[in-house]
């Protein structure tokens, strides 16, 4: 029986799955992934473990390129999630693009900080709105007024 060559990459899975590390020679780089609806990445600028820079344009295609044979994404679907500001945006949408037009299942979404801030706001509304205790960072929040008043409150102090 012959044997399957090892590929020159590793990616394993931290914290409950929610992570991977992916190696490749010297190389180490941690990404953020869910799993809701299927497989989502966070493919963002990627900084390195060390958190000085930023990962080159190239050695992150290359590491797309690997992320889509470790998830075998011409047979199962994976989601992307980039920044709106990445510095890499318009290189790696052509590349997912050409990917797609080579067979792979890759889909691709937008994040940024706004659209974060939005949704947390929006999760701490649903809580306070279903009369459920909300307390941030000490403050007992009870209505929407309550929780504007605290994020004034801290934006003005951070």
């Amino acid at each position: 029986m012959p044997t399957v060559p090892k590929p020159p990459f590793s990616i394993q899975l931290h914290d409950r799955g929610e992570e991977l590390v992916y190696n490749r020679g010297s190389l180490e780089v941690f990404l953020a992934r869910t799993c809701c609806d299927g497989q989502r990445l966070f493919f963002t600028d990627c900084e390195l473990d060390s958190g000085d820079s930023l990962l080159r344009t190239e050695a992150r295609l290359t590491l797309l390129e690997d992320l889509c044979q470790h998830f075998d994404t011409r047979r199962k679907e994976l989601v992307l999630v980039l920044d709106e500001e990445d510095k890499d945006r318009v290189a790696v949408e052509a590349h997912i693009d050409g990917l797609i037009e080579d067979g792979h299942r890759l889909q691709l979404e937008w994040d940024s900080e706004a659209l974060r801030a939005a949704r947390m706001d929006e999760m701490y509304l649903d809580i306070i709105a279903s009369r459920s205790a909300l307390v941030l960072e000490g403050v007992e929040i009870d209505s929407p007024e309550s929780y504007w008043r605290w994020k004034s409150t801290r934006s003005r102090a951070g």
